[in-house]
């Protein structure tokens, strides 16, 4: 739930939400987190939309970019 309500607090329209749910929903598939309140999800939700404004815009980078910013890396 995280990214979404970024999304919409950032104004950012449906072509550019895409890749970044994308992103969001494998990183939490994962990691295996399944309970959206949790504060990991918001913390994911935020390292993507960064990792976004530097204009990266594919769906697997976006992921494995904000998951390395936050010490997670490949298939953990």
């Amino acid at each position: 739930m995280a990214i979404y309500a970024l999304l919409r607090a950032e104004n950012i329209g449906p072509d550019d939400a895409q890749p970044l749910a994308q992103a969001y929903e494998a990183a939490l598939k994962q990691l295996r987190l399944t309970d959206r309140s949790d504060p990991v999800t918001r913390l994911i939700a935020m390292r993507l939309l960064e990792v976004w404004r530097t204009g990266e815009r594919d769906a697997v980078r976006l992921r494995e970019r904000a998951l390395a910013e936050i010490g997670i890396g490949p298939g953990e």
